[in-house]
């Protein structure tokens, strides 16, 4: 599976990327903004 970062800020929004990304094969991982988008990929592989 792979990952993706998803960084929206609108949670209606990235309910519904996630729900497709997911149905495509994704391990979803979300951000908030791009600061928090920043510390993620900081501390994680993606």
């Amino acid at each position: 599976m792979k990952n993706i970062l998803l960084v929206e800020d609108s949670l209606l929004i990235e309910r519904a990327l996630s729900f497709r990304l997911k149905h495509y094969g994704y391990n979803v991982i979300h951000a908030l903004n791009g600061k928090k988008a920043i510390g993620i990929l900081e501390n994680n592989r993606i």
